[in-house]
């Protein structure tokens, strides 16, 4: 089974591991009682919870099982929990009744929901069938939870020892006696935890899952944590100090590691779109050669005559389409294909009786998308000649942009190669790291039953590529995005696995010698004091605040051996002393306190200046981008960094088409106002190595570090094709507006300077304006020659 690593695997998995170790405690408790039992079974049910969560948020095959295997536990785990509730000292021996029935009923649910869960896994599909049934269930555990918190808060009015005549606020409030506090503590933690329940199960049904998850598991752990810690302060449960530190220290580390999981993990999604975005205007060829293929990238083509359009019939998945040559592929030779309208066809009959695409039937994939529905101007087409057979998918994915559009075309020939292009995909698709699902995006090609293992493949950086024999081969964009997020989630699950590692073996020993056994010390030295013997002598075991402490304690037993009958006046002299020493330390901190208040101040107004100085100094007034002077300076120290380490350098300068005509119609501040929200559209498609800054009154320039000519022009077609696609807005209202744009790389060898770059980004830009404006040109030396 395989696992890919997302933010809430992270959370469940620090989840599973902080109620292990409560569970084990329970478990070796010295004394245990009938509600510890209980207790303990609980925990130990929601240990398995939590790891059925992590496989779920890990797993695409066991991702909707886990979390339904989730909910089953959880229900089973709440019955002890009432168990724990009822069986509580101090208990109303009248609410024995009550407590049977509410245990029955309990019991019921339990069994009727890990019943309905074990059918749905292993025979029918019951919570496909009736969706409204997952949210039954999670509301059972939610009044099952309030219901125990209800009857905590119960017994807390009930045993307190307040005065007579208290109300049942002040007796909530103000609880006096040990019953009371912890029966006020159990239920504030599970009210805690209820509230958050309520509020992941609202998310969830207004699809914000991710939120649900998170709010889920964060908001468990701390309140079950929280109960622990009550059951060992309030009750007669016997445990030092050192369970409670370390239990405390562990949900808080947990919860950082947690929460650092989910905030990076947009900025790895974001990386990923960036690094791997599906390229638009491809073509992939697939060269047949015997049984194995050779897969390379060649120059882009696209057919313009999509042929008729495939009609697919009411309850049918697949158009079969009639070729005029047949075509040779997984060992036969096929005079017809099946289309369907999911971006993808199959070879014989068998391989339609599923809509989705299958692995095991031969096949191709031009860009099988799940979600994928037909727009209602596009759909599937046909162009069949004798010399080739092509395809056209025109769709749009439900799961993305309603705006976004995806065209794939696939050229079938006699030989049994065959090409797909990619013309028009206006999205890099938004994946969601929190929101995990059983979800394919894939381009490739299936052998069928000679082939049952394909090879899974990235068309973007793995061309050219030779299969094996009889081999298919695919890649599945949404199964390299969660690699790529399991990757980067690995640290965070070393950070945890250290985390546990430090406080198992180094937190135990770092607080028993340096707090237990000191602490124990002075608690022996004391007894002897209580008992009037003033002879003993404690061994300080470290020079720190407590060792301090054993070492006064020393010559205070030696005082009172030998000044017995001046008891008063040394405890009034220590008094003073102490008095003194306190005043002379808060003199000294408060002279401190101020000193470090003046330097902040200080040091806050010299950042401030500097701030200010370095924006007047580098950027741009009226676009806030770099101005031309430090662009250039930046320039010329990449260029020399370039030529040390002979990195490749890129240059290019961006100028909008018919901006004077814009002017002239609408005004100069208009097209100032376009200027800027040029600059910040540009921004945003940048990477963050790249800089852009105005060189002149309407144009731009990128100094684009390690970037050689090809990737620069490639960067380029992407921002003309950003920029050309959306709205920029002024106060005229919003304005469509292109770009043309002149690339040049730095000369690895001879005389380059940036006036060079300049001119010869100049010369690519006017080579650009030329081709019709709307373009990208690379400068080459040919465009020297012709200047």
């Amino acid at each position: 089974m395989d696992l890919y690593l997302t933010p809430a695997s992270i959370s469940f998995l620090a989840q599973t591991i902080l109620f292990l170790v409560i569970t084990l405690y329970l478990v070796f408790l010295s004394n245990r009682s009938k509600g510890i039992f209980w207790l303990a079974g609980f925990y130990s049910l929601f240990v398995f919870a939590s790891l059925a969560s992590f496989i779920s948020v890990s797993s695409l095959l066991w991702f909707e099982y886990g979390w339904y295997i989730h909910n089953a536990l959880v229900l089973a785990a709440l019955p002890l929990l009432l168990q724990f509730v009822y069986n509580f000292p101090n208990a109303n021996p009248n609410r024995k009744r009550e407590a049977a029935i509410v245990t029955v009923s309990s019991i019921i649910l339990m069994v009727i929901g890990v019943s309905a869960t074990f059918v749905h896994i292993f025979s029918v599909k019951i919570f496909d069938q009736y969706p409204f049934l997952t949210g039954i269930i999670q509301g059972i555990q939610i009044i099952e939870l309030g219901w125990a918190a209800f009857v905590l808060l119960n017994l807390t009015i009930r045993v307190a020892a307040n005065r007579n005549g208290a109300t049942w606020n002040e007796r909530l409030r103000y609880p006096k006696g040990r019953a009371a506090l912890a029966a006020r503590g159990f239920s504030f933690s599970l009210l805690g935890m209820l509230f958050f329940w309520i509020l992941s199960f609202v998310f969830e049904l207004i699809g914000y899952r991710n939120v649900a998850f998170f709010a889920f598991t964060i908001s468990t752990t701390w309140a079950l944590v929280i109960f622990i810690i009550t059951l060992i302060n309030q009750t007669n449960q016997r445990s030092g100090l050192l369970v409670k530190l370390i239990g405390l220290i562990l949900v808080t580390s947990f919860t950082g590691i947690t929460v650092a999981a989910w905030i990076s993990a947009p900025v790895s999604t974001a990386n990923f779109q960036a690094a791997y975005a599906i390229p638009n205007r491809q073509t992939l060829h697939f060269e047949q050669n015997n049984a194995t293929y050779s897969i390379t990238q060649v120059d882009f083509k696209y057919d313009s005559d999509l042929g008729r359009k495939l009609v697919f019939l009411e309850n049918e998945n697949f158009s079969t389409v009639n070729l005029l040559t047949s075509f040779a592929y997984a060992g036969q030779n096929w005079e017809s294909i099946q289309v369907s309208p999911m971006g993808f066809i199959v070879f014989g009959e068998e391989g339609t009786k599923q809509a989705k695409l299958q692995t095991d039937v031969p096949s191709i994939a031009a860009f099988y998308l799940q979600d994928m529905v037909s727009n209602e101007n596009g759909g599937a087409f046909a162009h069949v000649t004798e010399e080739n057979t092509i395809i056209t998918w025109y769709s749009v994915p439900r799961a993305d942009e309603p705006t976004a559009s995806i065209t794939s075309q696939l050229f079938l020939y006699p030989d049994g190669s065959f090409d797909i292009t990619y013309n028009g995909i206006r999205t890099n698709f938004q994946y969601n790291p929190y929101d995990i699902k059983n979800f394919k995006q894939i381009t490739g090609f299936f052998m069928g039953e000679n082939d049952p293992n394909p090879t899974r493949i990235q068309f973007n950086n793995q061309l050219p590529y030779t299969t094996g024999a009889w081999n298919g081969v695919y890649q599945d964009y949404y199964i390299d995005f969660r690699a790529y997020l399991h990757q980067n989630m690995y640290m965070q699950l070393y950070a945890l696995l250290f985390t546990i590692l430090v406080l198992i073996i180094v937190m135990p020993i770092f607080f028993h010698r340096s707090f237990v056994k000191p602490l124990k010390t002075l608690k022996q030295g004391f007894s002897q004091v209580l008992q009037g013997d003033y002879d003993s002598w404690l061994e300080p075991n470290y020079n720190d605040d407590i060792g301090r402490t054993t070492i006064e304690f020393n010559q205070l037993l030696d005082f009172l051996s030998k000044e017995k009958t001046q008891n008063t006046q040394v405890v009034h002299e220590l008094k003073s002393k102490l008095i003194q020493r306190n005043s002379e330390l808060q003199q000294a901190i408060d002279k401190l306190a101020a000193e470090i208040n003046v330097r902040k101040t200080v040091q806050a107004n010299l950042e401030d200046c500097k701030k200010q100085t370095t924006q007047l100094i580098t950027r741009d007034d009226m676009t806030g981008c770099y101005n031309r002077a430090y662009l250039l300076s930046l320039t010329e120290e990449e260029a020399k960094r370039a030529k040390r380490y002979n990195n490749p350098l890129s240059f290019a300068i961006i100028d909008p088409d018919y901006l004077r005509m814009i002017n002239e119609t609408y005004g100069t501040l208009t097209g100032d106002e376009l200027l800027k929200s040029l600059a910040k559209a540009l921004q945003e498609t940048l990477r963050e190595t790249d800089s852009l800054g105005r060189v002149g009154g309407e144009e731009f320039a990128v100094l684009m570090p390690e970037t050689n000519g090809q990737e620069a022009l490639q960067a380029a077609n992407r921002w003309r094709n950003r920029i050309g696609g959306i709205t920029l807005e002024t106060s005229k209202g919003p304005l469509r507006v292109s770009i043309s744009v002149g690339v040049v790389q730095m000369a690895s060898e001879g005389i380059s300077s940036v006036d060079m770059l300049l001119h010869q980004a100049n010369q690519a830009l006017d080579a650009a304006k030329n081709q019709g404006r709307n373009s990208a040109v690379l400068w080459t030396t040919d465009l020297d020659k012709a200047g």
